[in-house]
């Protein structure tokens, strides 16, 4: 195991024992500790920062829809004849993204997140906020968001350690949640836009309280600009 394993390894570890304590306001009970490929999981984590993912969606969804109503296409949309991706990563995610990237098997353009918000303002008038993925690290899932664009479809893809009705499994604890401007119910499992941010079981998954929420809104304060720093 290399060096960076190991840190990987160790951090976790101390995460998942920092979130199942009581004191922090997360739960410890029976079979909540899930081992992944000797990656540890911590459940009660990982459900709290589930609802968090959600929200961060349906607020990057709602920007995507503004920007569509103030110019009539999605956010580079005409930019590129080849599909456009973008990761929604901070800085010390990034990193994470390159063995995905460098598995793409077709011809694609990589932008940066900061081009993106940086068109999104133009347009819409006003400074955005960011938000991540609470996760630093990934373990069995990405600990990244994904927005991508081809010809005339937008794609967001966020993905959690949980199973909605709304998601698409991939592996043991890591399930795919993705937005479109089109609908696909085949096996890839694509919601349209407005069909899930609308949506009751939608909704009522997102508001859910969170426990130790406040540890959640640090982090999200803590990269809030991200891209202008």
């Amino acid at each position: 195991m290399n060096t960076k394993k190991i840190y990987f390894v160790c951090l976790l570890f101390i995460c998942t024992n920092l979130f199942g304590q009581s004191t922090d306001g997360f739960y410890e009970k029976e079979g909540n500790i899930y081992y992944n490929d000797n990656l540890v999981t911590n459940v009660a984590y990982q459900e709290n920062a589930d609802i968090i993912r959600l929200r961060h969606l349906n607020y990057y969804g709602n920007l995507i829809l503004k920007y569509f109503e103030k110019t009539g296409h999605y956010p580079l949309q005409s930019d590129s004849d080849i599909p456009i991706y973008v990761y929604i990563a901070n800085k010390n995610q990034m990193e994470f993204t390159e063995i995905y990237e460098s598995a793409i098997p077709f011809e694609h353009k990589s932008i940066s997140f900061k081009m993106l918000v940086e068109e999104i303002e133009k347009v819409l008038g006003y400074e955005i906020d960011e938000f991540y993925d609470p996760q630093e690290y990934p373990d069995a899932k990405w600990n990244w968001y994904l927005y991508s664009i081809n010809k005339n479809n937008f794609y967001l893809a966020i993905h959690v350690h949980q199973r909605f009705p709304f998601s698409k499994f991939n592996s043991p604890y890591s399930y795919k949640v993705e937005i479109s401007n089109i609908s696909n119910r085949s096996s890839n499992l694509i919601v349209e836009i407005n069909e899930l941010l609308n949506s009751d079981i939608f909704k009522e998954e997102m508001n859910r309280s969170v426990i130790n929420e406040g540890y959640f809104t640090d982090r999200e304060e803590k990269y809030i600009h991200d891209t202008k720093s």
